[in-house]
């Protein structure tokens, strides 16, 4: 996949400063203090050129020696004629002689920066022959809506063939004759604009782009090297900026992406195992895993958690996009469609593809803090993002992000209701708390909310030409956090928990974990002959996970319990080696492009638990109250460790042709063979018909697959977990998740597990109306076979199986089925609004509506062997684990967003509606699931440029104080638990007020 994206504007020279060349140095040490000097993106080096044209237009002989070499060509059409007719030749010449060549035949100048050629018809008349005529000097800067110089636009003095260009920084200079007052200015990719100069001398220009967010040129889901927008292409993309994420007024990667993208969801959870420490995050209402996360179209590795809990995701393990700060990202691209075919597996909802920065001539300071309106959660944030060039090569770039993150945590928990001293006589038990000096709201440690979380990281992107054809690119970075989670209270009167010696009043255990995460992607790109495009890189990537428990004990070591405990590590990682060769034709035969694109990619994956602390999971000689470990988390014994790996290989082609301006077909296939597990062929066929210029039809049909993660194959732990108890009591109960390799098992009538299959349909449209308003509507529906779920927690004494777990003292177990298939249909929709204003159109206001409208359930009868209908299970998968993949997530969000935006100020209000949830732990009298209502949550955003270097900003989320509905019927665990524990639609954080500033040098 073609990774460019530093050549789509040009950039600055004045980096040759001392100032610049000393922070390139702080760059390079601070990089190799921690793990690897590289970095990347892709850049096209330019070829030997070669063809023959006789009786074309000009316009044709700069798109072929674009097509050899990837230079761009920006003019003035107005000054040079690109439609004249004429013949020119080159025979495997350098870019620079055939520039010359094409120069002295026409008659034109060219000047070359990065990847850019500006061409300007050659002055061929004497001053000194004409008449004298009075001139007046004008000077003035061109710069971008975003306060960035235009380098390279052009000036036109209007009704003459006076012109010039802006410098690197946007400056230009013209002299006009007297009785001209209007310049026209020009930039490829920005609307014309003609400057009124009458009686000025200098004068501040503002291009606005002619395209708005909805149509920027994005890089996934095609391996074409034909430039497409979003209306364009045949499968929808959302294209979202840092200035985007930032508005959001979020401090962390997945809350952003959900509060500006309708088809993504995640969320804060409390008191959820691991779910704590990596944030659930899902595409078009599908599974965690279901989404395939890249960065600069490279796979990222996965996070080393499975999420066992009864929460959205369960049996799942995702990406942890936290772990990357949005100040390192230029943009994200969510494909949301299937795309297996191309990218392999896990991509059956679609993909996310983290596009980190590339500049080498910006430098920033960002800062943030907030806090609740309740005075908790409070946020610090800061980064510095870093470019320079390598060695001061052209071409070349590092750009270097460091950021710190830390928040506190948050408590939205009630005054604790349960027993406390004696849970058989209420009224000795009230005696006992006041005789006690109990306080039901001080001396229960339980915290209900986000968790703290203090995070550093490290991200790199740089690129270094070899050559005129060899490039050496890298990306990546370390991230490592410091969690921490809490536990539900443990009462002094429950006997089979209790250490009354070393807690008296009772406790309430705290999870702290570290979680690490490294990736570096090293790769070498080159320009073959003829037009073909090679691409060679290996990335690898790892997540390790280390939990602990500290304020807790193991009962049944009664006074000798230790109080903090080593519970083990989950670390996951992989390795993949990539290569793809690919070529764009144009105007071939009949077609009016042909893009091509072969490759291959071996991945090798590792998966690794270690064992805790012994007495963590060990039952110690005071056993006969029942408890034997660690409290709320069980340590990993010898029995859970595992160290295991799997490699698969791939091979994909890629094939994409304009049959005519109207009709673009692609169609991808991929072959993967897993060790251990066997082949899969994923698929793609997909089409775009252009009615009129403004108005397409798109469609696509996917089959995808995914493979059984290695989580999923080899987790085993047992693990306490909060829920309904048999007496319909808030509880903690052993469930034991055994692997599918256990013979128990097998005698179950279950076993290995298969891959999930799956067949995406998708039909939109698109539409222009004007220059104003842009239109998306696109429908889908997703068929998954066998998806893989966990069991229900099925009660060993009712399966006939006591026996085996008796010693383990274990309640229910639990294990992944390929039990059920799984439809899920909706509908997405996107309009923009964007009118430009003020005296050089440099006040922009744009309204933005996006929805999502989608609907999960069974398509299929549970799948439950006989072999548990014998011992009287009638379903293996039951309501609560059915309800979590059918309406535990909103079923709609719709998001309106009001921008506004000039030179000095600018200012977001977003109002975002959230669909009704079914709360699972939550049932009424009938077993029916509590239904939560939709909600409205309002942000709003400002900000106020004092200079091009330095900007303020503030932010308001939910400005209303908006919560989810309360749970009436359960999960509410004596009021540690109000809101619920498994599902959550926008988090219970409250009001948040934060502010912060940007400064750039």
């Amino acid at each position: 996949m073609k990774k460019t994206n530093h050549c789509d504007s040009f950039r600055g020279e004045n980096y040759y400063s001392k100032t610049v060349c000393y922070k390139m140095k702080l760059s390079f040490v601070l990089i190799f203090m921690t793990i690897v000097e590289l970095s990347a993106t892709t850049v096209f080096s330019q070829n030997k050129i070669d063809f023959n044209y006789r009786d074309v237009p000009l316009k044709k002989i700069l798109d072929e020696i674009k097509l050899q070499t990837d230079f761009n060509f920006f003019y003035n059409i107005k000054e040079i004629d690109d439609k004249k007719r004429m013949s020119f030749k080159a025979e495997k010449e350098p870019l620079r002689v055939v520039l010359k060549k094409l120069g002295d035949q026409e008659y034109l100048d060219y000047t070359i920066n990065g990847k850019h050629i500006i061409l300007t018809k050659r002055k061929l008349l004497n001053k000194s022959t004409l008449p004298s005529v009075q001139e007046k000097e004008i000077k003035g800067v061109i710069r971008e809506s975003s306060g960035s110089p235009l380098p390279g636009a052009s000036v036109l003095v209007k009704g003459t063939d006076i012109g010039t260009l802006s410098d690197f920084d946007g400056n230009f200079s013209i002299q006009v004759p007297d009785g001209k007052n209007t310049l026209i200015i020009s930039y490829l990719g920005f609307a014309t604009t003609e400057v009124d100069i009458a009686g000025k001398i200098t004068i501040d220009i503002t291009l606005q782009s002619e395209a708005n967010q909805l149509e920027d040129v994005m890089l996934v889901g095609s391996r074409s090297n034909v430039a497409r927008t979003n209306v364009e292409r045949a499968a929808p993309v959302d294209v979202l900026r840092t200035q985007d994420l930032v508005s959001t007024g979020q401090t962390e990667l997945a809350q952003q992406i959900h509060f500006q993208a309708p088809s993504f969801n995640s969320t804060k959870y409390g008191i959820v195992n691991v779910t704590s420490y990596v944030d659930p995050a899902t595409l078009r209402g599908l599974g965690t895993d279901q989404t395939l996360v890249l960065i600069n179209g490279k796979r990222r590795h996965q996070s080393a958690a499975l999420n066992v809990n009864r929460v959205v995701g369960r049996g799942s393990v995702g990406t942890d996009l936290n772990a990357i700060p949005s100040a390192a990202i230029e943009r994200i691209e969510i494909l949301r469609s299937g795309a297996a075919a191309q990218y392999g597996s896990d991509a059956i909802a679609g993909i996310v593809n983290l596009v980190l920065k590339d500049d080498y001539d910006k430098n920033s300071i960002t800062a943030k803090s907030g806090i609740s309106s309740r005075s908790d959660g409070a946020v610090y944030d800061f980064s510095v993002n870093l470019g320079n060039r390598i060695a001061e090569k052209e071409n070349s770039y590092l750009n270097t992000t460091f950021y710190f993150h830390h928040n506190e945590e948050t408590d939205r928990k009630d005054t604790y209701s349960g027993f406390v001293f004696d849970r058989d006589d209420e009224v000795n038990d009230a005696l006992l708390v006041e005789q006690n000096g109990f306080d039901r709201d001080k001396d229960v440690g339980t915290k209900f909310g986000q968790s703290r979380n203090t995070m550093g990281a490290i991200i790199f992107n740089g690129a270094y030409p070899i050559n005129e054809s060899w490039e050496v690119y890298g990306f990546g970075g370390i991230s490592h956090k410091k969690l921490l989670s809490f536990g539900f209270f443990r009462q002094p009167g429950r006997v089979e928990r209790a250490v009354p010696e070393i807690y008296p009043l009772g406790y309430s255990p705290l999870y702290p974990a570290t979680s690490t995460d490294a990736q570096v992607s090293l790769g070498v790109q080159n320009d073959l002959r003829d037009g073909w495009n090679f691409d060679l890189s290996v990335t690898y990537g790892k997540n390790w996970l280390a939990t602990y428990t500290e304020n807790g004990a193991n009962a049944s070591f009664g006074i000798f319990t230790p109080t903090e405990f080593y519970l083990g590590n989950n670390n996951f990682g992989h390795t993949s080696v990539n290569t793809s060769i690919s070529k764009t034709y144009r105007d071939i035969n009949m077609l009016k492009s042909l893009s091509l694109a072969f490759g291959a990619e071996f991945k090798n994956e590792e998966y690794q638990i270690t064992v805790g602390d012994r007495v963590s999971y060990s039952e110690g000689p005071f056993a006969d109250q029942g408890e034997f470990s660690s409290s709320g988390k069980i340590g990993f014994s010898a029995r859970e460790a595992v160290d295991k790996n799997r490699a698969n290989y791939g091979v994909f082609v890629d094939i994409e042709s304009d049959i005519s301006e109207a009709l673009l077909v692609g169609v991808a296939a991929r072959v993967e063979d897993y060790n251990g597990f066997g082949a899969n062929v994923s698929g793609k066929l997909n089409a775009r018909l252009k009615f009129t210029k403004n108005f397409s039809l798109r469609a696509s049909v996917n089959r995808g697959f995914r493979a059984p993660s290695l989580h999923q194959l080899n987790f085993s732990a047992n693990d306490p977990q909060f829920g309904i108890n048999a007496q319909g009591e808030d509880d903690s109960i052993n469930i034991l998740h055994i692997r599918n390799d256990d013979p128990t098992v097998r005698k179950l009538g279950y076993g290995n597990l298969d891959a999930e299959t799956s067949w995406d349909y998708n039909v939109g449209i698109t539409a222009k109306l004007g220059k104003k308003i842009l239109l998306t509507l696109d429908a889908y529906r997703v068929d998954v076979q066998d998806r893989i779920i966990i069991s229900e927690s099925l009660d060993v004494n009712d399966i006939g199986l006591p026996e085996l777990f008796t010693e383990q003292n274990i309640a229910e177990i639990q294990f992944f089925t390929n039990a059920v298939d799984t439809k899920t249909t909706g509908v997405d929709f996107v309009g923009t609004y964007t009118e430009r204003f003020g005296a050089n159109d440099d006040k922009t206001f744009t309204t933005t509506l996006s929805a999502t409208l989608n609907k999960t359930e069974f398509n299929s009868e549970v799948r439950t062997s006989q072999e548990l209908q014998a011992l009287g299970v009638t379903e293996v998968v039951g309501e609560r684990m059915r309800g979590l993949v059918e309406v535990a997530q909103p079923k709609n969000k719709f998001i309106l967003s009001l921008d506004y935006k000039s030179k000095r100020f600018f200012t977001t209000v977003r109002l975002t509606r959230f669909g009704e949830v079914s709360d699972v732990d939550s049932r009424d009298g009938n077993s029916e699931f509590q239904v939560k209502e939709a909600k409205f949550v309002t942000d709003l955003s400002l900000g106020f440029n004092f200079s091009e270097k330095f900007s303020w900003n503030a932010s308001v989320n939910n400005l209303f104080d908006v919560f989810p509905d309360r749970n009436l019927y359960g999960g509410r665990f004596n009021g540690l638990s109000p809101y619920g524990r498994s599902t959550s639609q926008f988090g219970v954080m409250g009001s948040f007020f934060s502010t912060g500033f940007n400064f750039n040098f």
